[in-house]
């Protein structure tokens, strides 16, 4: 396989791209857009809050992780003709939040760096899918499910701060998850955030002096490199994005009668995160959710387009990033935190049913533990002991079982379809 497949051909021109512009495109990238812009926002602006970081910082955060995965998104695109739709890894959000809260930021660019690195050269080398399939999927769900736990509960802790908002917020998220048809056009976590604003602003809790009605300013961030960030984050990031986000990406387009180019998209990825952490926030990846959107379409042919109008609504939003996060600083911190569980609600449900639903559990539940534990040895954070001590576990306890799912190159594709699939 070559480490950089061959693209489509020619580059669409524009009156073909305006061609197929349909208003069903346009309203899929709009939905998709609001899919991309709220909850995983939301885990933004949790970091930054975890992390004590000024308006400023989180406010280049949000360039990086949006504007640069819109650009991403078009070169991508353009190339393949697919709609092959780049972001920033959620959970490597979640991750990079809980390691502001002991590691100064100088130091986890500095992981970010090192983990685009990474990625890239597993990219250019093709050693992506035979890496990957070493590691053990319940074993590093059960990781992700300790990282995401704090987030649920942020859900509960919020009715005791903001008794109020977090109760009309939660029974309109209940609601419209509870109506399907709704919450595919609409999404849950959208109509809370509405819900949660109006509520806050008739109880007189919203101050629009925080709002600057701005063009964000990008700041580029010193890496300092350290051997106990390097080892907490690496593995975890390149986990998150290989492993979890664009393999679910991969099956999706699949799914939909494309083929990916698995290669190019971990290059790009790895160039992404570079770029993404320079201006100091975690990996890009291809989104999952997001293409299944994009690909929902009975004419195939021009899907791309979607995908083109979703980049372009990106880029718009990142260089609005310091109205973005006024209008978010104008809130209560912890309606924020309700949000970011909520948005992390199916996640960590998915992360929990991966973890222990199949082999390797006692691996799984003590690579959990470990995680919720906040263990630190040496200066390196629990993430990383989690997965070290729930592998050892189950090469001790389930050794059989271990064997049997360290599988050759093709497994991970195979467990995102599954993964979507239930």
């Amino acid at each position: 396989m070559a480490v950089w497949e061959p693209g489509s051909g020619a580059i669409p021109r524009l009156m073909e791209v305006l061609e197929e512009m349909t208003s069903q495109r346009w309203s899929q990238a709009i939905v998709a857009f609001f899919f991309a812009t709220t909850g995983p926002l939301v885990i933004l602006l949790q970091a930054g809050h975890l992390g004590h970081q000024p308006t400023a910082v989180v406010d280049s955060w949000i360039f990086s992780g949006y504007a640069i995965g819109g650009l991403l998104t078009w070169l991508m695109t353009l190339y393949y003709r697919q709609p092959i739709g780049i972001a920033w890894t959620i959970p490597g959000g979640v991750l990079a939040g809980a390691a502001l809260t002991h590691l100064p930021l100088d130091q986890v660019v500095g992981a970010y760096l090192v983990t685009g690195l990474f990625i890239l050269v597993l990219g250019l080398t093709g050693w992506i899918r035979t890496i990957m399939a070493l590691l053990p999927l319940p074993i590093i769900m059960g990781m992700v499910a300790g990282v995401f736990l704090p987030f649920g509960l942020n859900i509960i802790t919020a009715f005791q701060g903001a008794p109020l908002i977090s109760a009309v917020t939660f029974v309109v998220f209940l609601g419209m998850t509870r109506m399907p048809q709704v919450a595919r056009r609409i999404p849950p976590i959208l109509g809370a955030i509405i819900a949660g604003f109006a509520t806050a602003a008739a109880s007189g809790h919203l101050n629009w002096g925080h709002v600057a009605w701005q063009v964000v300013t990008p700041r580029l961030f010193a890496p300092r490199f350290s051997l106990s960030a390097i080892l907490e984050l690496v593995l975890p990031l390149t986990v998150t994005v290989i492993g979890i986000q664009n393999a679910q990406g991969i099956a999706v387009l699949r799914q939909a009668g494309f083929r990916p180019p698995v290669n190019a998209m971990t290059i790009v990825c790895g160039v992404g995160s570079l770029v993404m952490g320079g201006l100091g926030w975690v990996s890009a990846c291809v989104t999952g959710p997001v293409n299944a959107i994009l690909c929902d379409d009975d004419e195939p042919q021009g899907r791309y387009v979607g995908a083109l109008i979703w980049g372009a609504l990106l880029v718009l939003f990142g260089l609005l990033a310091p109205v973005v996060s006024g209008l978010w600083s104008a809130i209560p911190a912890i309606f924020v935190g309700m949000l970011a569980g909520l948005a992390m609600m199916h996640v960590l449900a998915g992360s929990f049913q991966g973890a222990f639903s199949g082999p390797l559990r006692l691996g799984a539940l003590f690579a959990f533990l470990i995680t919720v534990s906040n263990l630190s040895i040496f200066r390196i954070g629990a993430p990383f002991w989690g997965l070290l001590g729930g592998t050892l576990i189950s090469l001790v306890l389930e050794r059989k079982e271990f064997l049997a799912l360290v599988r050759p190159a093709g497994a991970v594709e195979e467990r995102a379809a599954a993964q979507a699939a239930r």
